[in-house]
């Protein structure tokens, strides 16, 4: 595990060390990043003191079957150490969101981004980061362009971040070992308990078309079920964006 103040990204600080050396199970925290992203280019924005920035690494020797759900299963293993962490009402949106769900309505918590680097047909290295919201001021909630909220909101006890951190490190690689013995079908059950979107009507956005229908979960590869019309469809990648 390594530590900084600032860095412009864990992700490229941990891809960056790949090319000099094995980075397996290696995780770079950073009380602040110069430039954080997110999926599709965003950028993450989180004040020092506010959350975790993190970064782990894990080579895949015989990568999984169902590779693509991925940012699944990290995504629960996140919503799991939040829960222990005393966090309420902790779901997951396909494909890699943390939210709160209450009376008040949804907010986002939590963001997965995951890259891959990969030989044909041999071991695949992926650097998964986290972003994760503890402790956000009113004043940055209002500079964040999408509903966003934090642990301490859902927490009767707010945890510390060294505690929030050996949380979701160890709950991370637990459940990268039992991915890559199992594959994805030993973690659905759990998935339909934490689905954010099943049942809600959405439009999926992706690089040349978009398409309109209700959330049905997922398949045992992580793909997105959609009823469009009476048809369903699977989907691997997009944007999701809910409707009502």
């Amino acid at each position: 595990i390594e530590i900084v103040h600032v860095t412009d990204s864990t992700n490229e600080r941990l891809l960056a060390a790949a090319t000099k050396h094995d980075i397996h199970g290696r995780v770079f925290l950073s009380e602040y990043q110069t430039a954080g992203r997110g999926r599709r280019g965003a950028s993450w924005l989180a004040p020092p003191g506010s959350g975790l920035c993190l970064s782990l690494a894990w080579r895949f020797s015989d990568p999984p079957e169902a590779l693509g759900a991925l940012s699944l299963v990290v995504g629960l293993a996140v919503r799991r150490a939040l829960v222990s962490l005393g966090g309420r009402n902790i779901q997951v949106k396909w494909p890699n969101d943390i939210y709160i769900e209450d009376e008040q309505g949804h907010a986002k918590i939590a963001g997965i981004l995951i890259e891959l680097r990969s030989e044909l047909s041999g071991p695949s290295m992926v650097v998964i980061g986290l972003g994760l919201n503890l402790f956000l001021s009113q004043a940055t909630r209002e500079k964040i362009d999408q509903n966003a909220s934090d642990l301490a909101s859902v927490c009767d006890e707010p945890p510390g971040r060294n505690q929030a951190a050996s949380l979701v490190i160890a709950e991370i690689v637990k459940s990268l070992v039992q991915f890559s013995e199992q594959g994805f079908d030993d973690f659905l059950p759990e998935w339909r308990d934490a689905d954010f979107l099943k049942g809600r009507q959405i439009k999926l956005h992706m690089h040349n078309k978009a398409v309109v229908g209700e959330a049905l979960g997922v398949d045992e590869h992580g793909l997105l079920l959609i009823n469009v019309a009476g048809d369903t469809q699977s989907h691997f990648a997009g944007h999701v964006e809910l409707l009502g």
